[in-house]
Order: C-alpha cells, then sequence, then structure tokens
C-alpha cells in the first residue's frame, strides 16, 4: 500500500492530471488490502452520493478513517529520496 499526499496540476492544454507524492510504503495481506478496497469503496459511493445531494463537504473538511484492525505496519519502509 502506498500512502501519500495526492497533488492536481492543469497543463497548459487545460486538463487536470492527479498525482500521488509517496511518503510510506506499507506492505499487507491480501485480507488488509481487500478490507481497505471495501472502505474505500463505501467511502467513495458515501461523497458521490452527498454530491449528488448538495451536502458534500469541501474536501479539506472530510475526515477518512480507516480501520487498522488487521494491518501489521512492521514491514514500513520510507520512500528513497534519490528518485
Amino acid at each position: 500500500m502506498v500512502i501519500g499526499k495526492p497533488n492536481t496540476y492543469t497543463t497548459d492544454e487545460s486538463e487536470t492530471n492527479v498525482s500521488v507524492d509517496p511518503e510510506a510504503l506499507i506492505i499487507v495481506g491480501e485480507p488488509t488490502r481487500e478490507q481497505w478496497e471495501a472502505e474505500m469503496a463505501e467511502f467513495t459511493l458515501d461523497q458521490i452520493e452527498a454530491y449528488e445531494g448538495g451536502t458534500a463537504p469541501h474536501f479539506d473538511e472530510v475526515n477518512i478513517t480507516m480501520s487498522t484492525t488487521s494491518t501489521s505496519f512492521e514491514n514500513t519502509t520510507e520512500p528513497s529520496s534519490t528518485g
């Protein structure tokens, strides 16, 4: 799993691109990955519903919490500063 900060930028052709500046890499097993995917899918669907209903908060106001009950963070490695 890669944890990082999202960035958006607009090209000269007025296209918006999104990138992620990695801050940490975490090696997780399949059950943890599947749990994370399920939580993020639910969060995304909730955000779409809120957006369509006109009640979505500004992104800075959103507090994302993820379950870490089965996650082991012992294998965390910091990204290389050489790349």
